[in-house]
């Protein structure tokens, strides 16, 4: 079973004691995060909801999807980062798994817990076998302590977080996950969008280099799209500059994974943004492969790098 899919397994509701604990909350910010959380999530409003032209948008294979926001789990995040938890300690491991369970049961974390915990909070699925099951994987988040994870290519690095508190309305690429080597992978992993942005159709075997140099004009951060992009961006009817064509961000993915069934393939997907080296290169974010922990896994890779098991999503949201 993909690691994603919840369990039937019940969980128990984040209390301010707890919390606190946890997170270095204080209770009335538990109360309050942990209400807002729990509310039958409503459509986003304007201004997030936008017009484009549906014509255009039904023959380029791009998708409407509303994406909740989660204002407590955005909250452990900026606690890791200004390092109330300390994310590199086994104990304040299981604390911060423990706690976004508790308070986000059907929302992937962006960590794999150890087999032991994984057991237990998914007792009906299988640990993949990609990750050390004594040391789980926190890869992401410790790079996010380290202030690792940048929107630049060059100059000084500007750091990037997840933005798993914010209501999204986004138009996405909705073609569907399959193994990369199954037999119909070829004809799945097809995308009209990258066909009129690349001048070929397949989803997978592009670099990443290459990506970002049809799309941006210079550095990706100052999203300024090139003269194919905003053509794109015009025929959908939306203004080139509020709007843009990116890779879709691990939060969204997180988020719309259990709808949309991402994240239960042998299939890696690029993630905006990027991991700042110690040498001082960056690398791609990528992640959702199944056998790695679907959803709830985060890597990078080469942005020279291009093969059939790595593949491009694109969204359409505002800048």
């Amino acid at each position: 079973m993909p690691p994603h899919e919840s369990s039937n397994r019940p969980f128990v509701i984040l209390t301010s004691e707890l919390a606190h604990k946890f997170t270095a909350l204080t209770p009335e910010q538990v109360a309050e995060l942990t209400r807002a959380d729990q509310v039958k999530p409503k459509p986003p409003e304007t201004p997030a909801s936008f017009e484009y032209n549906e014509t255009e948008a039904l023959r380029l294979g791009l998708e409407k999807l509303e994406i909740r926001a989660y204002p407590l789990a955005q909250r452990l995040i900026e606690q890791v980062v200004d390092n109330s938890i300390d994310i590199t300690a086994p104990q304040a491991q299981e604390q911060f798994v423990r706690a976004w369970f508790s308070a986000n049961p059907d929302l992937p974390p962006p960590c794999v817990p150890n087999e032991k915990l994984w057991n237990e909070l998914y007792p009906d699925k299988p640990y993949p076998p990609g990750i050390d099951k004594k040391a789980g994987d926190f890869w992401y988040l410790t790079q996010l302590k380290s202030r690792k994870i940048v929107q630049n290519l060059e100059g000084a690095p500007q750091s990037a977080m997840p933005q798993f508190n914010k209501d999204e309305v986004i138009l996405v690429d909705n073609y569907t996950e399959t193994d990369h080597n199954a037999k119909d992978a070829k004809q799945k992993h097809k995308s009209p969008l990258l066909k009129e942005l690349l001048g070929a159709e397949s989803t997978v075997n592009i670099k990443r280099q290459v990506l970002d140099a049809k799309l941006w004009q210079g550095d990706p951060a100052d999203r300024i799209p090139t003269d194919k992009h905003r053509e794109i961006l015009e025929k959908l009817g939306v203004n080139p500059n509020e709007f843009k064509l990116r890779c879709v961000r691990q939060d969204e993915y997180a988020r719309a994974a259990n709808d949309q069934a991402w994240g239960q393939k042998a299939l890696w997907t690029n993630y905006d943004h990027y991991f700042l080296r110690d040498d001082g290169d960056r690398h791609g974010l990528d992640g959702g492969s199944a056998g790695f922990g679907g959803p709830s896994k985060v890597d990078n890779d080469w942005r020279d790098r291009a093969n059939d098991a790595l593949a491009v999503r694109l969204v359409l949201s505002r800048n």
